[in-house]
């Protein structure tokens, strides 16, 4: 009982540590999944490898049920690219994917139930909406370049040049946006 009482006082006190509220919304949160997880979800949830979409799901599910969409959002963000190599192993059977179709979790699908923990809930869209869902893409390998300015200073430049650009839809003349992340820089036809 001591013992218990000690690690409570313990917890209590690095959660008092935190600096910010969002610092301490994750702490609670992460505790509330501790508690409630399987050892299997817990452990692959911690895991730095790669998740199977069977192991994906699971720890899905489990978030949703336990109401804990501060982490659900987070866990979609990170394992993001296993919804869309369905998207796109979906793409590639047929034109147009169902969305509505049944899966694992039974009368919902997981982009339906997304959507609602979008609408119900302020969470980071960016999960969903930071990359585009292309059926057929390239990849092209650029460097940054200086570009010297008027005070001798270097100002970083990146050139995208070619018969691929106009081929991806961005004709001479085009209107672009660029949204910028860390480490990412997305452009967009306008």
């Amino acid at each position: 009982m001591r013992n218990v009482q000690y690690l409570d006082r313990y917890i209590s006190n690095e959660f008092h540590n935190l600096k910010t509220n969002m610092e301490q919304r994750s702490f609670i949160e992460n505790f509330r999944f501790l508690a409630m997880a399987s050892d299997t979800d817990f452990k692959n949830f911690y895991s730095h490898n790669a998740l199977s979409a069977s192991d994906f799901y699971s720890i899905a599910d489990t978030l949703y049920q336990l109401n804990n969409f501060w982490i659900l959002s987070e866990f979609l963000h990170q394992h993001r690219q296993i919804l869309f190599n369905e998207v796109h192993d979906m793409n590639r059977k047929t034109n147009s994917p169902d969305f509505y179709t049944l899966c694992k979790f039974g009368q919902d699908t997981l982009f339906t139930r997304i959507s609602k923990v979008f609408e119900s809930h302020s969470v980071n869209l960016y999960a969903v909406a930071e990359e585009p869902f292309i059926t057929s893409s390239c990849t092209r390998k650029l460097k940054v370049y200086s570009s010297p300015q008027k005070n001798d200073q270097s100002m970083p430049q990146i050139i995208l040049q070619g018969k691929w650009v106009e081929q991806y839809g961005f004709s001479i003349g085009s209107n672009i946006r660029v949204d910028c992340y860390e480490d990412k820089l997305i452009i967009t036809k306008e």
